[in-house]
């Protein structure tokens, strides 16, 4: 992810259709691309014959943006992946101070052929829209800036984040309000049918070093792939007092939960069918996607410990770094609770029950089983009861109902005497 810079090399645009009193401005310096050589291309706002990708439009809490306050844009190909970068700007400057935190900022791309696959960036409270008006891929990112504090040692991990030290440390430096985005077609991903289930993968923080997009990494115990999203900060803010409170929003679209979580039924996912780790000390939020297209990861109030100029605390790497594990958890269905257990007759008796919940898989049926000493009655059914044949009369059974699902079963439901 491109770093912020106080001062970019940049050339105006002029003016074009649908961007009267706009101001769109090429990003010719950006960290990633110009420091390993890559040919980096400005965007010019869109016109109707026009080259794409293109600057479809770019407005400040609902207004055009206008000078002081500019958009940079660029777009270069690396290492097989198309990508288009954009940042907000004042007065040329990625840093646009503490009162930006609260204006709303939306950019709308056109990407033309381009796959917007997956979006990521600095920012808070952001919402992406992808559409494909006339075949040509367009993508609109609203978000507020975020505070970025520090620059981190990525050289090998766990990566380390030196705090503040003006002596002999002018770089390691702060913008108290930033906002930039990197949209990818992931080509570099060469995994075909994992590349497109990555459509729709949106990751936004305001932690200075992170992996991105979040690596696929594999869990043995479970033969799933998972999320991994390494995050590394220094603790405090330039002031050397103020808690770096770290965030993270992540949006995992359904198509990879299907294909790498081996979720069959993601919509029909909740919070704890997601297992998040390694984020002790601040708040996770799981939730599920207003239109069940997505699941939806928030992190928030991330402490990082603090970093020594001690050579042993620095031969330990002390950990300013942080290891976030987004994996599958509980998809099938929950626990049918029994309300009813009766005999109907010496042989047969009928198992009443609520049914159960699914978490990402739907539920295709149900067991009752009935046990005594020395035997085991099941029977099989869709609804929410069930007959079980083959009673012994005169003996007595304690039963209990699971429900059926592509995952796998459920759990047995609390034993109830027939």
């Amino acid at each position: 992810m491109m770093a912020p810079m106080t001062t970019p090399r940049r050339t105006s645009l002029l003016a074009s259709l649908g961007l009267v009193a706009s101001a769109l401005t090429v990003l010719s310096n950006l960290s990633s691309p110009a420091s390993a050589g890559i040919v980096t291309t400005p965007l010019a706002p869109c016109t109707e014959v026009g080259p794409r990708p293109c600057i479809v439009s770019a407005t400040r809490n609902g207004d055009p943006v206008a000078p002081p306050y500019e958009v940079q844009a660029q777009s270069f190909t690396i290492d097989g992946s198309k990508h288009v970068t954009f940042a907000a700007t004042k007065t040329g400057q990625y840093d646009m101070g503490f009162a930006e935190l609260t204006a709303v900022w939306a950019v709308t791309v056109d990407m033309g052929t381009t796959v917007p696959r997956v979006v990521t960036g600095k920012g808070q409270g952001v919402t992406v829209t992808r559409t494909v008006p006339g075949g040509s891929h367009r993508v609109t990112v609203v978000a507020r800036p975020v505070t970025v504090s520090g620059q981190c040692d990525q050289s090998a991990w766990p990566w380390t984040c030196p705090e503040w030290e003006p002596a002999h440390d002018p770089e390691n430096q702060q913008w108290d309000s930033t906002l930039d985005a990197d949209i990818t077609d992931y080509g570099v991903w060469e995994d075909v049918e994992q590349r497109k289930a990555m459509y729709g993968m949106n990751y936004f923080t305001n932690v200075a070093a992170t992996s991105v997009p979040p690596e696929i990494s594999h869990d043995g115990a479970t033969d799933t792939d998972y999320l991994l999203i390494r995050l590394a900060n220094r603790r405090f803010l330039e002031d050397g007092s103020t808690l770096v409170h770290g965030q993270a929003e992540l949006r995992i679209p359904n198509a990879f939960l299907r294909l790498a979580y081996g979720v069959p039924n993601p919509e029909l996912m909740t919070g704890g069918s997601l297992s998040v780790s390694g984020t002790a000390g601040g708040t996770v939020s799981v939730t599920q996607e207003s239109g069940d297209d997505a699941m939806l990861v928030d992190i928030a109030s991330l402490e990082f410990p603090d970093i020594t100029s001690s050579p042993r605390m620095m031969a330990r790497a002390a950990s300013s770094a942080k290891l976030v594990r987004v994996k599958r958890g509980a998809i099938t269905p929950t626990r049918p609770r029994i309300t009813k257990a009766v005999r109907v007759s010496g042989s047969k008796g009928k198992v009443v029950f609520t049914k159960a919940k699914p978490r990402g898989a739907k539920v295709t049926g149900y067991t009752a089983r009935c046990v005594r000493p020395g035997q085991t009655v099941t029977a099989q059914g869709r609804f929410d009861r069930i007959t079980v044949t083959g009673l012994t009369p005169g003996k007595s059974y304690k039963c209990q109902v699971r429900a059926k699902s592509k995952a796998g079963p459920g759990r047995w439901s609390r034993g109830k005497s027939l």
